[in-house]
């Protein structure tokens, strides 16, 4: 949060700031749930409309593809 405000008043963050926000836990992921039987369209469907309600940011965010989904 620190690193937020600082960039906001166009000023450089402190060592500590961006020590503080580097170093901080990262928050817990999102759980996708989909049907067992759910095409890999409707997981990336999933997955990105989790993403956009999630953050702002990713309002625009698309799944290219899904890693490992060949081994499932």
């Amino acid at each position: 949060m620190a690193l937020v405000s600082a960039l906001l008043k166009s000023k450089p963050p402190s060592s500590r700031e961006l020590k503080y926000e580097l170093m901080r836990e990262l928050p817990p992921g999102e759980l996708i749930v989909v049907s067992p039987y759910a095409s890999v369209g409707e997981l990336k469907e999933a997955v990105q409309g989790a993403m956009r309600d999630t953050d702002f940011i990713m309002e625009q965010f698309v799944v290219p593809d899904i890693k490992d989904m060949e081994e499932m």
